[in-house]
């Protein structure tokens, strides 16, 4: 079985650092990440990045970019493990969206890690967390 560092899930908002050409600590590692095959792509993360498009060829064009990437099923332990997830008191204090709940039990499922700097991920003790 793969280690969870051989496999990392890259949160939206660096993608859009990443994309938009910024040059930082983390838009570096992202490059690293996907040099050595170890990004993952999970849906909430491809619905979040391509939403946020205004125009068409934008989104074609990052969709054929992002689909390159293996992409985790959402399975329906996915999806119960989401459940146990979001009824966390952390999840309901900091009022953590969906969406995010959802990227933390894909990577807890398939276990991968995640490299975010959102602090809503903050929550999920059994999370584990890509540092650079």
């Amino acid at each position: 079985m793969e280690r969870s560092s051989d496999r990392v899930v890259v949160d939206t908002h660096l993608w859009i650092e990443f994309f938009s050409g910024k040059h930082n600590p983390c838009t570096l590692e992202v490059e690293r990440l996907i040099r050595s095959k170890a990004v993952h792509l999970v849906w909430p993360v491809l619905y979040e990045v391509l939403i946020g498009l205004r125009h068409e060829g934008q989104r074609q064009y990052l969709s054929s970019r992002l689909r390159a990437f293996p992409l985790l099923q959402t399975s329906e332990a996915v999806w119960l493990h989401a459940i146990e997830l979001g009824r966390l008191q952390g999840v309901i204090v900091h009022q953590v969206p969906a969406s995010d709940v959802l990227i933390a039990a894909h990577c807890e499922v398939h276990r991968c890690a995640l490299f975010s700097r959102d602090p809503h991920f903050d929550v999920f003790p059994g999370l584990e967390r890509h540092a650079p």
